[in-house]
């Protein structure tokens, strides 16, 4: 009985997946205010990646990101389906090419996603990525509890997989002060 119950557990796949959502640089985002009568902030995410340790494929759905006050989602930007597949091709095609080791100064990803592939579309297999770069947005006030990166995807059953991180939202202060008209010399 012992040997056939190994083999056939075997036939069933965990039901735990290692989706991840990284972001670089990572821990915190500083915000700009564009319209301090308004409260208005803007912040750019410059890479978020979606990555796939291990487990079966996953393929990703979309991605939310939240500006967070009080625990609930104050705002929120979704990056559809239609978008990640665009942004998997190009960063893959660019991976092809050799451009994001040429260009891993604004990349980054020695940095992040080591030993990973770029996927070339939306499903992720055992060790690869998806990478989105460049996303700013506009912020009505600085979230209190920060952004929050929220990936929805279902793995080959079905089954709805989501991964989530979070980042600080600061605003940032120059330590310089300038006074201007600056009188040359």
């Amino acid at each position: 009985m012992k040997r056939l119950l190994i083999p056939f557990l075997l036939l069933f796949p965990l039901s735990g997946q290692a989706l991840e959502v990284r972001v670089q640089p990572g821990g915190f985002v500083y915000a700009y205010e564009v319209d301090p009568a308004r409260g208005l902030y803007t912040v750019v995410l410059q890479n978020v990646a979606v990555v796939q340790k291990d487990g079966g494929p996953v393929t990703l759905e979309s991605l939310e990101i939240q500006a967070v006050n009080g625990g609930q989602a104050a705002q929120t930007l979704t990056i559809p389906a239609a978008d990640l597949d665009k942004s998997a091709q190009r960063l893959s095609a660019m991976e092809a090419q050799g451009l994001l080791k040429l260009y891993d100064f604004h990349f980054q990803t020695s940095r992040y996603l080591e030993g990973l592939k770029i996927a070339a579309n939306r499903t992720l297999s055992p060790g690869s990525a998806l990478v989105v770069f460049g996303k700013p947005l506009l912020l009505a006030g600085l979230p209190s509890d920060g952004l929050a990166i929220v990936a929805h995807g279902k793995d080959a059953m079905g089954k709805p997989i989501d991964a989530r991180t979070t980042l600080k939202v600061e605003n940032h202060q120059s330590p310089n002060e300038y006074v201007f008209p600056l009188a040359g010399t």
